[in-house]
């Protein structure tokens, strides 16, 4: 058996291996793809489930306040829970007119 040593490649111009340049290059320019599309994207989806989870803590958290809020109401008015209803009723329904009037556009403005 003769042992044959292998054929060296195309020699470089900086007299380096070539194919360990070209894989660094290839990795290279795959790194940069991957800063310049993939990162910003994987931003986005991670602020966005932030987002949707904060969003539904804070509901969560707005139903249990005003849970609460009425509960204490109806244990310390002595009249019953109608009156905790009744104070509940004026305080949104005059909180609705405000937003309401807020969100009407004059006529001389909308020109």
């Amino acid at each position: 058996m003769t042992q044959t040593s292998p054929r060296p490649g195309p020699a470089s111009p900086s007299g380096g291996d070539w194919a360990a340049q070209a894989a660094d290059k290839v990795e290279q320019v795959v790194a940069t793809l991957h800063e310049k599309t993939t990162a910003p994207i994987l931003k986005g989806a991670r602020g966005a489930v932030w987002g949707v989870l904060a969003t539904f803590l804070i509901i969560i958290a707005v139903v249990l306040l005003y849970t609460a809020m009425f509960r204490a109401l109806d244990s310390y008015l002595p009249w019953g829970v109608w009156a905790a209803h009744l104070i509940f009723g004026v305080v949104f329904t005059v909180g609705g007119v405000l937003i309401g009037q807020r969100g009407r556009v004059r006529e001389d403005e909308s020109a």
